[in-house]
């Protein structure tokens, strides 16, 4: 479901980015057009307005040699013309070609076309510009190898005759230009599209993460959850179904069967809080009431709580107070509660006549470290990590016999963490076990924060 989910957010991205990359690339490609087409017709007017200049070498051979200057400045006009791919002629009122030259040719049938256009009670004409010299026409014509734009303008020679002049551009150079830059945007668009779809599938994987991660705990919690309450309701149901086929006994004579059944409806009751408290933790529902708080009295009353849960086993709990400054921001019942977690682990797991160390002490940057260690059964290296995750246990039998649900250090975990700390564990097998939590001591929030 959420590949199928990845997978349509990336094509989503992808097809609006290339819809982007498209509209870009088509407004490029125009602008670049049209602004090719605009030169060409100024410098196709610019031509057509020096030629009429010209005219009079043309008809006049004796200027040439009266006005070098001029004659030079054609012979600067003839090659700039020559080597651009442009066209350029003068004709009179018959028609006649008065000079034609250019580096490649035009079908005479063409410009005798566009100079009949002009000459109508409407000239017709792509586009018209009016200068003060004169109204210049501009044509186009193309077929399949040929493609070029023509200025046409009409004046008086010296005499007052009339005469046609006529420039024209070869477009095929330009056009060679302007679909080379229109492959490469294609290419660039097709490219940016399959990388972006490249990335956009990595990115949106790395999106999804969380929620995947989400899915795969809430299915592994509601698997686990089931599990660990079949288990009570089996037993329940089972011993239940004992008083239920012996109705004339009384309740005395079936107290055995029914103190089963409450001692896991009060099993049931904690393994539900202790869901519900992490369920909460997973939508930030689970609200903190933070206050300074002595560390190491907290720490204290906890020993004094569980030594005669310990002593019962003969377990002897020693408190070492060696901290300078134990204050820390925190919510009271939730530290007691994890101190509460952390002691009872260490009783469960704790051999008969051994001892269970808390140490309270502050480190070089002021932190309140608290360890408990016990002298008990140990935790495999490998199962070392585990041991945090929900309703892991290293000794399932008993831990459920002691009426365990496997989610104490869980939950002991998110203490921990919602209050800004760490937990670690350190073990080795048969011979003990300690957990070590660290807090920032609230001198040092203080320093922080000035």
């Amino acid at each position: 479901m959420l590949n199928k989910i990845r997978l349509k957010l990336t094509l989503i991205n992808s097809i609006v980015l290339a819809a982007v990359l498209i509209f870009t690339f088509i407004f490029v490609y125009i602008l670049l057009d049209l602004n090719v087409i605009s030169n060409t017709d100024n410098e196709l007017c610019e031509n057509a307005y020096q030629l009429k200049r010209f005219a009079t070498l043309y008809e006049n051979t004796s200027i040439q040699s009266s006005n070098a200057e001029l004659h030079d400045e054609y012979l600067i006009y003839e090659h700039k013309m020559l080597s651009s791919s442009r066209f350029f002629g003068i004709w009179d009122s018959e028609e006649n070609c008065l000079i034609s030259q250019g580096n490649f040719s035009v079908p005479d049938n063409i410009l005798s076309a566009v100079r009949d256009l002009i000459f109508t009670s409407q000239p017709q004409a792509e586009r018209i510009i009016a200068e003060a010299d004169g109204i210049y026409y501009i044509h186009s014509y193309s077929n399949q190898s040929f493609n070029v734009r023509i200025c046409t303008t009409v004046f008086a020679n010296d005499m007052g005759e009339l005469r046609i002049a006529q420039t024209v551009s070869n477009m095929n150079d330009k056009n060679a230009v302007t679909t080379k830059l229109l492959n490469i945007l294609i290419f660039a668009g097709i490219l940016g599209v399959s990388v972006s779809f490249g990335i956009g599938y990595l990115l949106s994987g790395k999106a999804i993460a969380p929620i995947q991660q989400s899915i795969k705990r809430q299915k592994e919690f509601i698997a686990d959850a089931s599990h660990e309450l079949r288990t009570p309701v089996t037993i329940m149901r089972t011993n239940l179904d004992v008083v239920m086929s012996s109705p004339d006994e009384s309740v005395s004579s079936q107290a055995e069967w029914l103190d089963n059944a409450y001692k896991e409806t009060t099993r049931m009751e904690k393994l539900i809080n202790d869901m519900l408290l992490l369920a909460k933790a997973d939508l930030n529902r689970e609200k903190l009431n933070m206050e300074q708080i002595d560390a190491a009295e907290l720490c204290r009353q906890a020993v004094e709580r569980f030594n005669p849960i310990a002593e019962k086993k003969h377990i002897s709990i020693h408190f070492n107070n060696q901290t300078s400054f134990s204050m820390i921001n925190g919510d009271e019942k939730k530290l007691d509660q994890l101190l509460g977690i952390i002691i009872d682990n260490a009783i469960t797991y704790s051999h008969n006549n051994s001892n269970i160390y808390v140490t309270i002490e502050n480190d070089d940057n002021k932190n309140v470290i608290l360890s408990i260690r016990d002298e008990g059964i140990g935790i495999d290296q490998n199962e070392l990590e585990k041991i945090f995750k929900r309703f892991y246990r290293t000794d399932k039998a008993r831990s459920r016999r002691e009426g365990g649900t496997g989610l104490g250090l869980a939950i002991a975990q998110w203490i921990v963490q919602s209050h800004g700390g760490t937990i670690t564990a350190q073990s080795v097998k048969n011979k003990g076990t300690v957990i070590i939590t660290k807090f920032s001591t609230v001198e040092d929030k203080k320093d922080a924060t000035s």
